[in-house]
This record gives structure tokens, sequence and C-alpha cells, in this order.
């Protein structure tokens, strides 16, 4: 019997390594923190992480947003497709 259902969005219990992906997409550097603000205020953002929106309407709001001349493919191919690849430092 399933008890428990963990989910790990990065960061935690594994390490996704989006920040330079993010970066090479708005083409600047970006500090962490100023990454994360971003993120957590993009009206993009919020409406697809509450459920307002789907994935689909998520990625053409996100590139109107940051007005990026990418399709959405492009958007998921950079930054959305790459699986973790180690668990995160302790």
């Amino acid at each position: 019997m399933i008890t428990h259902i963990v989910s790990d969005m990065g960061g935690v219990l594994i390490e996704i390594q989006w920040q330079d992906r993010v970066e090479k997409l708005l083409n600047r550097p970006l500090p962490i923190d100023e990454l994360h603000h971003l993120w957590v205020n993009a009206r993009s953002t919020v409406e697809f992480e509450t459920g307002v929106t789907s994935f689909d309407e998520f990625t053409m709001a996100f590139l109107k947003e940051f007005e990026l001349d990418l399709s959405p493919d492009t958007l998921l191919a950079g930054v959305f497709s790459h699986r973790a690849s180690s668990p995160a430092p302790m």
C-alpha cells in the first residue's frame, strides 16, 4: 500500500542544473537569486503552477512575457526537457 508520494521539482533531492540553460535562453548571466525572483514572479509561471493554464499555454505565455523569439519546441528542448543529472549536494 502506498502511504506517501514525494515530489521534488529540483534542488532538494535532485539537482536539475537549469540555471545555465535559462541564462543562455535569456542571453544574459543571472545570479540564482535573480533567477528565482524572475521565476516566482512571472505571471506565466504563477498561472501554470496554480493550474490556471496548461503546459502548452504556459510555454506560449512564457515566450511572450520574456519577449523570446523562439518556438515552443525550442523552449522545451532548451530548458524543460533535460533530466536530472545527480543527487542534490548535501
